[in-house]
């Protein structure tokens, strides 16, 4: 009872926005389509689309179609955070450090790569919970006045530690920390949900969890041949299923056959199978597994917080498709192809 009063009013919100994402049909048009401005053209005539591309006339800027999809969407999830209370709305909030994470990854990339970081400012997707003015730093030089420049936020000290470290390893470090930081404080802020909502949450942020660990190891052995002690250290132990003499074990595999092996024995082996050791598509295993559990945990316990949660990850994903769409068709890409890049799996 005391969950349908506290979501009732953010359920009929969410139910109305779910109404108006891409349906079955939808996705097929889009595939049939030879040119990006096709594409284009039909999202304007959806309702969910119409205002936010209004404007786009030239369908080969991409970044443009990119910036507007974006905006559109930190403003939905912006809008839904007045529809909650108390530890909820601090941990919607939180949610929020994704997008703010994922800029700076950007920034990291940008400078260890030597590459322009003025271009950055296009793709930033700032939104009002950001701790960092992001775009305001767009025309620092190097790596360590960015990071500098990150003082008084709790990122500074995260990345500043790894400053010391080889520039091949620097990357992945700093991602781990990053995403490390973010896993914990959601789940640490669990503790002052509902027993109900925090029991679905710590199954969903413990499966992800696990996945990631799984990433983590893998990938830190082949690109990066971390020590089995370093390997360890960086996972994190707050898996659903995964445990720590599971994950001991798979960091002291040091052949990577035999760590694909051991994975594949796991509750997640599947993710690495059908498309040999492809990242794009253990990644796409994964969002796909994602959805489809917590669809299942909100079949199973409606009127929840997962029901936020569902939908923005329903509306990422779209949005997601839709670039994988625009890509492809700027290419001419068989339609077959296409199909297998997409989150949304098309009959």
């Amino acid at each position: 009872m005391a969950n349908i009063k506290r979501f009732a009013a953010v359920h009929t919100k969410i139910k109305a926005l779910e109404g108006l994402l891409l349906k079955e049909s939808a996705y097929k048009d889009l595939l049939s389509f030879q040119e990006p401005a096709e594409i284009v053209g039909y999202l304007k005539e959806m309702p969910a689309y119409e205002e936010v591309l209004r404007e786009i006339e030239n369908y080969s800027e991409l970044t443009v179609i990119e910036r507007q999809l974006k905006k559109d969407i930190i403003e939905k999830y912006e809008r839904l955070s007045h529809y909650f209370t108390d530890s909820y709305k601090k941990y919607y909030k939180t949610l929020f450090m994704r997008f703010e994470i994922e800029d700076i990854k950007l920034f990291l990339r940008t400078y260890l790569r030597q590459e322009d970081v003025a271009f950055i400012k296009e793709h930033i997707g700032q939104t009002k919970y950001h701790q960092v003015d992001l775009k305001t730093l767009t025309q620092i030089a190097s790596l360590e006045e960015f990071i500098e420049a990150l003082r008084g936020s709790s990122y500074h000290q995260l990345l500043k530690y790894y400053l010391e470290e080889a520039p091949e390893n620097m990357m992945f470090y700093m991602e781990m920390s990053l995403d490390h930081y973010y896993f914990k404080t959601l789940y640490k802020q669990l503790s002052e949900f509902s027993n109900e909502d925090r029991i679905l949450m710590e199954e969903v942020i413990g499966t992800n969890v696990d996945i990631q660990n799984l990433q983590w190891i893998y990938r830190g052995l082949k690109y990066y041949n971390l020590s089995s002690e370093e390997l360890l250290n960086y996972t994190l132990d707050l898996g659903f299923s995964i445990k720590y003499h599971t994950l001991k074990e798979l960091c002291y595999t040091r052949e990577i056959g035999l760590l694909v092996d051991r994975i594949k024995k796991t509750k997640y082996g599947f993710l690495f199978t059908g498309s040999g050791h492809s990242e794009l598509f253990f990644e796409l295993n994964m969002e796909r597994y994602l959805l489809q559990l917590m669809e299942a945990l909100q079949r199973k316990s409606p009127m929840t917080f997962l029901d936020a949660i569902v939908y923005m990850h329903r509306k990422e994903y779209e949005i997601r498709d839709i670039f994988t769409l625009l890509e492809a068709k700027r290419y001419h890409a068989p339609i077959e192809d296409v199909k297998t890049f997409l989150v949304h799996v098309v009959d």
